[in-house]
């Protein structure tokens, strides 16, 4: 099969020698389509960064299904000059959340990303993708089949959604199939009445390839059919794709600009409270609020001493932790998982029953031992009934909690300090593990699935102060020590997730905002909620998230506002409470920074908001003074509080807050008035920030004539007071335009 290539990545051999901290690779994992995003992100990070990518066969790893055997060896036929040289110092950048694009920082060392990065905004420049396409099929789409590990664990019922897009598409479509299970697929397929080829290709690219060939696509919840589509390139016609992409998860960033999405229905899965009482099927398919969960409890002492709680989940849950309900929610239509390491107790117990004994036992019954990898062991607990879970280095240990929080049945060991402990939660208690059989466990599991259990014990706020404060103490070492000082679970420091909101018009100030931010040395993640596709595209390559905003709009936009203060421009200004009010629901552990683009950042202005909260408890937010004065007369509950930087806390009176109605539109000057009234109100609490830290347009020399001579303390100026081209106007006679 001949492959064209245009990747501009640099020679195979010799790797010419770079500078410390010049190379960027990737954690290379699980089947090709997974790797082939690992691979476009990082290629993404160096084009960004201006780094050297390399692979490293010592950062691969093989999972344990066939289809992700020997990857390493194709990856070449897709990449074919990416050198392959092990990385040496590095610093490794997780993926914040998944199928979701996050900013990703730049560092100076040397860098591993470790995620699936399944978003094409982390994909390079156009002319840098591999071409894989080496014909024209016209008039063919392919159908992607999903089977083997989805069909239960990550399968949807696509069957109305098969049907839709059939109806899209004329007649004369040729369709041909592609699945790793031909015999399920073809009978499966027989249900449409409809016209189709099976391929016959095995090998996986050779099938990635063929796809590609195709004039257009029907992609399962899979990335190996997106990317069928996506390497289709310039030529493809529709690829259609489900709206739901995994149950009870937000997989947004997976969608791209040229997706046809088909809605299929997708209940929203319950969220249940932390006290809650009910079936071990309820507790499966609903939502846990993960911020009160127990997080590595072990004791700070050392030693695997008895504590009077559950030790909760281990530290690798924060490593891989992207708060998504994943690890929470599942099918749990497999029987049984045995994934212990079975050396753990071999001090404490070397001989008697011990998890080398257990595994030999279970082994014999038909239950077999494999190891997975943290990041592969959460995911797929969900997937299971039961969880193999005997003593550890202690009696009690991570895998009893982990496996009743994603809603499977541990099997432990009888002791009675655990049985109390674990009062009134599903678990199957055994002395030896000698009766579990298969059969024994399917009957076993009829007789739990629907009764009904109190499963308030495995949150946080079941136990006492002096225990949530013993809790938190023992996470806060363990976490540190395991994962690096600058790692928290249990956090008293609020963190604050700052938006904003632009359209096509407000491009430019975005991108010297951006520059500023570099220039000044004072990055931190933003997202940018985007009013249109013109700005989504403008602001592709730089290190922010673009979220298209118009599906959460309650006014369809313009961009044409030439005056002030018409109906237009004034929903376009009232947008930004649409905004505030969709960060609330996405960030809900986070407070909700909002900040407007024609400002000038000189240092991060977060310590600044969050002392200030420390200092005012009972503050709902904290913003910039507008006041046209050079003092502030009043920072507590200032009439005059500017919402081109404001910060909420993200608590239910907030929501209130920014609910305008389209009368509020019509009838106040801007959300700044309505946030006024709506505070004064509810008797909310408010405090600005003195005007020598954060500057607004009326501060002497920001937009007149006269030197501008910053406050030792500033960090920020706001360039309001001010229109269109007058604001870069004043930001080029202070030097601070830098575009």
């Amino acid at each position: 099969m001949q492959m064209q290539t245009h990747s501009p990545f640099f020679p195979v051999s010799p790797v010419s020698p770079a500078p410390p901290g010049d190379y960027v690779t990737v954690y290379l994992r699980n089947g090709l389509a997974n790797r082939i995003f690992q691979i476009l992100a990082a290629l993404g990070y160096a084009e960004r960064y201006k780094k050297k990518l390399i692979l490293s066969k010592t950062l691969s790893r093989e999972g344990p299904k066939s289809h992700e055997l020997g990857l390493f060896n194709t990856i070449p036929k897709i990449f074919p000059t990416i050198p392959i040289k092990d990385i040496p110092d590095y610093t490794i950048i997780h993926e914040k959340q998944e199928m979701n694009y996050s900013q990703l920082p730049l560092c100076n060392t040397n860098v591993v990303l470790y995620g699936y990065f399944q978003d094409g905004r982390y994909f390079p420049s156009k002319d840098l993708i591999p071409t894989i396409r080496n014909t024209y099929y016209p008039n063919t789409y392919f159908i992607h089949i999903r089977a083997g590990d989805y069909i239960g664990c990550f399968g949807l019922d696509l069957v109305e959604y098969h049907k839709k897009c059939f109806a899209e598409l004329d007649g004369a479509t040729k369709y041909v199939v592609f699945s790793d299970d031909n015999t399920y697929a073809d009978k499966y397929m027989k249900q449409f009445g409809i016209t189709y080829t099976i391929s016959d290709k095995v090998e996986a690219l050779e099938s990635l390839v063929e796809m590609a060939n195709c004039a257009g696509g029907i992609c399962a919840n899979s990335t190996f059919g997106w990317l069928g589509g996506f390497f289709q390139g310039d030529q493809r016609g529709k690829i259609f794709m489900p709206s739901v992409w995994l149950k009870g998860r937000d997989c947004r960033g997976i969608y791209p600009p040229w997706a046809t999405v088909i809605s299929i229905d997708a209940p929203e899965l319950p969220f249940i409270t932390n006290t809650f009482t009910g079936s071990l099927k309820t507790w499966q398919t609903s939502k846990k609020d993960t911020s009160n969960l127990i997080i590595q409890a072990s004791s700070s002492c050392g030693g695997d001493l008895w504590m009077p709680f559950p030790i909760g989940m281990s530290w690798q849950y924060v490593k891989f932790f992207n708060n998504n309900p994943r690890w929470q929610v599942g099918s749990h239509n497999i029987l049984v998982l045995s994934a212990i390491s079975t050396r753990t107790d071999s001090r404490r117990r070397p001989s008697g029953i011990n998890r080398e004994i257990i595994a030999n036992t279970l082994k014999a019954n038909g239950i077999y031992n494999v190891q997975l990898q943290g990041d592969s062991y959460f995911s797929l607990l969900p997937c299971y009934k039961f969880v193999i879970s005997p003593e550890g280095n202690g009696i009690d240990c991570h895998r009893h909690y982990e496996a009743l929080l994603a809603g499977c049945i541990p099997i432990m060991e009888y002791n009675e300090k655990t049985q109390e402990k674990y009062k009134g939660l599903p678990i199957l208690y055994t002395t030896d593990y000698s009766e579990i059989t298969p059969q024994y466990l399917e009957q076993k599991y009829s007789e739990m699935v629907n009764a009904t259990y109190d499963f308030s014990r495995l949150f946080l706020s079941y136990y006492s102060i002096e225990q949530q404060e013993e809790i938190k103490k023992c996470g806060t070492y363990w976490v540190k020590k395991v994962c690096g000082q600058g790692t928290e679970w249990y956090s008293s420091t609020p963190r604050i997730t700052w938006v904003t909101i632009i359209n096509a018009g407000y491009v430019d100030f975005t991108k010297n905002f951006i520059e500023s931010m570099k220039l000044n040395k004072c990055i931190f993640p933003l997202t940018v909620y985007c009013t249109d596709q013109e700005s989504i595209d403008a602001l592709k390559g730089y290190p922010v998230t673009c979220v298209d905003a118009r599906p959460f709009l309650k006014f369809t936009m313009t961009n044409a506002l030439s005056t002030w203060q018409t109906i237009d421009y004034k929903r376009l200004v009232f947008a930004k409470l649409d905004s505030i009010k969709y960060a609330l629901k996405e960030f809900p552990e986070s407070y909700i920074g909002y900040i407007d683009m024609d400002i000038v950042m000189l240092k991060d202005p977060t310590e600044t908001i969050i002392q200030t909260f420390k200092k005012n408890p009972t503050a709902i937010f904290v913003s910039q003074c507008d006041e046209p004065t050079p003092q502030c007369s009043n920072l507590n509950n200032c009439q005059h509080f500017c919402s081109g930087v404001i910060v909420f806390k993200n608590v239910d009176i907030v929501n209130k807050l920014v609910d305008y109605t389209t009368n509020d539109v019509i009838a106040l000057s801007g959300d700044q008035h309505y946030l006024l009234n709506m505070a004064n109100k509810y008797n909310v609490k408010h405090i600005t920030v003195d005007k020598n830290i954060f500057l607004n347009g009326k501060y002497p020399g920001v937009n007149d004539d006269t030197p501008l001579e910053l406050p030792s303390g500033a960090e920020l100026i706001h360039y309001n007071y001010l229109v269109g081209d007058k604001k870069i106007t004043f930001m080029k006679k202070n030097n601070m335009w830098y575009l």
